[in-house]
């Protein structure tokens, strides 16, 4: 009598139990969260540079006009170890950046004809600048080993010297009119009869 009494009665609870409730939002949570992810990111742009002096993952900044729109991701060497190629992630909302003509540059101080330039790179430490082109989408680039003379947004003409040396001029050096910078000197070379030098510049 006494065994009867202490058997268990074993009832099926009927409905869902709130124990599978925690799982089955975690699941779909985690799966909100990487879709969001996926679809939030931006286009992965690769800029080839000759070297990757100053250029940290995770750390160097894609900037425009100052404001950061990207972050390098990797950097590896081409398949000839010739160059290196920066892997960066951009900001969504500026894919349309990425343009045939668009340029890429390292930005770091530099001692040049026009002066100091890159001071501020001191404090915020070394970033890749972008100068938005025109033309087909494109996301792989061959980025300047310096910083252009001359943005593409600023109105002149190109010209071409013929000179018989180059005395002290240099890339950057300022053209003058009357007193007044006029355009700049964008670089040099020797002429085909190699008894000149060919000077090319731009005048605003």
């Amino acid at each position: 009598r006494d065994s009867c009494m202490n058997e268990p009665v074993v009832r099926e609870r009927a409905g869902f139990s709130l124990v599978w409730l925690i799982p089955v939002l975690t699941a779909i949570i985690g799966a909100w969260l990487i879709l969001h992810t996926l679809t939030d990111q931006g286009p992965l742009v690769t800029i080839t540079f000759r070297t990757a002096d100053g250029i940290e993952v995770d750390k160097t900044r894609i900037k425009y006009k100052s404001l950061s729109i990207g972050i390098v991701e990797s950097v590896r060497f081409s398949a000839d170890f010739s160059r290196v190629e920066v892997l960066a992630r951009l900001k969504k909302d500026a894919a349309h950046f990425l343009r045939r003509d668009s340029r890429f540059w390292v930005v770091r101080p530099t001692l040049s004809a026009r002066g100091i330039s890159g001071l501020g790179t001191l404090m915020s430490g070394t970033y890749i600048e972008i100068e938005p082109g025109q033309g087909a989408p494109q996301t792989l680039f061959v980025g300047l080993e310096s910083p252009p003379v001359v943005h593409s947004d600023t109105a002149g003409k190109q010209i071409t010297l013929l000179a018989r040396q180059i005395g002290s001029l240099d890339r950057g050096s300022p053209i003058y009119y009357q007193g007044i910078v006029a355009g700049e000197v964008l670089g040099h070379e020797m002429a085909n009869d190699f008894r000149n030098v060919l000077i090319h510049a731009f005048v605003k």
